[in-house]
């Protein structure tokens, strides 16, 4: 059991590190909204990670193969998320220092409520725990191996992200960081907007083979 866990632990990290829309919401939150927020947002996400383990071992990855539709929804619902984060983003890019400090005087739950949705509503979510996750779910396991399979994602996202959280709010970092905020608004937002078509381009593709 200790092999399996450790090479599902990898697979989890794995899939933390990998780049995608996650990656960008989850970072833009410590360097515009400062570490609390960064740290919630970090939290969040891994709580939407811990959810999709959920459905998975409880069956669900056989339940989206039996009913297409319902992941052809989901595609839909986080395409237009992406893509309204995406637009959101560009749209502030040229006056970077204004929106700076307006998103920083909010609440660091903000950080939370989009670390949690972009879990949520993220595609590749669902397809990487499709994909790559699916194989360690055992009909016959127990309830401690079930427990691990959630609790694993869970501290293996969170943490990952925490970890980037404090690293990008040092001091030096974070003065680096923000020197070129212009730059990193507008590829964080090009980024979104290209998950965000290509989101769009799987659905209207699903749509087609359901």
């Amino acid at each position: 059991m200790l092999f399996t866990w450790l090479s599902l632990a990898l697979v989890c990290l794995l899939g933390a590190m990998s780049p995608g829309p996650s990656f960008v919401v989850v970072v833009r939150n410590p360097l515009y909204r400062g570490k609390s927020a960064g740290l919630l947002a970090a939290w969040a996400h891994a709580t939407g990670i811990c959810f999709w383990a959920l459905l998975t071992v409880a069956g669900f990855s056989v339940l989206i193969r039996t009913v297409p539709e319902l992941f052809v929804i989901i595609s839909v619902l986080g395409g237009t998320y992406l893509g309204w984060l995406g637009v959101r983003t560009l749209i502030h890019s040229s006056s970077p220092l204004d929106k700076m400090k307006s998103e920083q005087n909010g609440s660091p739950w903000l950080g939370a409520r989009e670390g949690g949705l972009i879990a949520f509503l993220n595609p590749k979510t669902g397809l990487f725990f499709l994909a790559l996750f699916s194989p360690f779910v055992k009909p016959d396991a127990g309830a401690l191996w079930q427990s691990i399979m959630v609790i694993t994602p869970f501290f293996t996202d969170g943490l990952w992200f925490s970890f980037v959280t404090l690293v990008l709010v040092r001091p030096k970092v974070l003065a680096a960081l923000r020197a070129k905020s212009v730059l990193v608004n507008r590829l964080s937002g090009a980024v979104l907007l290209f998950f965000s078509i290509l989101v769009w381009w799987h659905a209207i593709f699903s749509i087609g083979n359901v």
